[in-house]
């Protein structure tokens, strides 16, 4: 009897969201000639834009219907964030019905600030008088895999997870960490070489050691490789691999390079990231602990 009542219910659905879309397709959005010429702008410089009609490409990151006429969205475009606003006509129409989480739009509208109380990234959010559907993507997108536990459909679909805001953060971590250490290298005067790393038995050491005589300081940062079929956190089948020679220095001297090296890509990092206030300081407070700095130096690193 309940599963009768169900299927009842499921089939009436099925025939409004038919009748909703052949509705749908009457209706054509254009986009007014009469109204400026947008600026085609990435989402993270949106803020010089305020009060201005713009174009911004994306994606659909986070996606939500409210009432009857009314749409948000947020887009990412692998900067920073912003929500958008579809109001009438341009939530109604086919596309609009049909748009979901990780579809490519262009959106045209005005830049302004976020209503008093409420809340939007970046402090503003765009109106909408127009927009485009560049490509439609399956429905549900990421949000079926956020959530699941098995690691090989994550690994088969690591291009859908790395989208979601703690995986980009770790990418973007990485690649400010990877630069701290390229910027170090180079402000110290060494250069950088790219040694082989498909080979049996050779390692990065052995070809840099022979760059000396010919380049003076040198370094490396690529990816290595072990032929380990674990997954544990304890076995890596792949990492990133940063190494420097330098040549006629004593063993004292060793340890102070590589007191600075820590100390400088530690000290680069956290005045270049956005992390918490709080969370800078205690950092500081750890790292000036290995650090021959002056006491009043780590003292202003702990009031950033």
């Amino acid at each position: 009897m309940k599963s009768d009542s169900r299927d009842k219910k499921e089939a009436e659905d099925n025939l409004r969201r038919e009748k909703n879309l052949e509705e749908a397709k009457k209706i054509t959005i254009k986009n007014d000639p009469s109204l400026p010429e947008p600026k085609c702008v990435k989402i993270s410089v949106l803020e010089g834009y305020r009060g201005q009609r713009v174009k911004v490409f994306g994606w659909v990151h986070r996606l939500r219907r409210q009432g009857k006429n009314l749409m948000f969205l947020v887009l990412r475009d692998g900067t920073v964030f912003l929500q958008c606003v579809l109001a009438d006509e341009l939530y109604l129409c086919y596309n609009g019905l049909l748009l979901s989480t990780e579809s490519s739009v262009a959106v045209y509208g005005m830049l302004n600030l976020t209503p008093k109380g409420k809340r939007a990234p970046g402090g503003h959010e765009l109106s909408c008088d127009f927009w485009e559907l560049i490509g439609l993507a399956s429905a549900g997108g990421a949000d079926n895999l956020i959530n699941e536990s098995d690691v090989d459909v994550q690994l088969n679909n690591r291009h859908m997870m790395i989208r979601g805001e703690n995986m980009s953060k770790i990418f973007r971590a990485l690649s400010m960490i990877t630069r701290c250490f390229r910027d170090h290298f180079f402000d110290r005067g060494y250069c950088e070489v790219a040694p082989p790393t498909l080979v049996q038995t050779q390692s990065s050491q052995l070809y840099l050691e022979t760059c000396l005589p010919a380049l003076g300081d040198v370094f490396c940062i690529m990816q290595l490789y072990r032929a380990e079929q674990s997954r544990t956190q304890r076995h890596l089948v792949e990492y990133t691999h940063v190494e420097a020679k330098c040549s006629f220095l004593s063993f004292e001297d060793l340890l102070n390079q590589l007191k600075d090296l820590i100390c400088d890509v530690v000290d680069r990092f956290l005045s270049s990231c956005s992390l918490p206030t709080i969370r800078k300081r205690d950092a500081y407070k750890q790292y000036c602990r290995y650090c021959d700095k002056s006491a009043s130096c780590c003292e202003t690193k702990e009031n950033v």
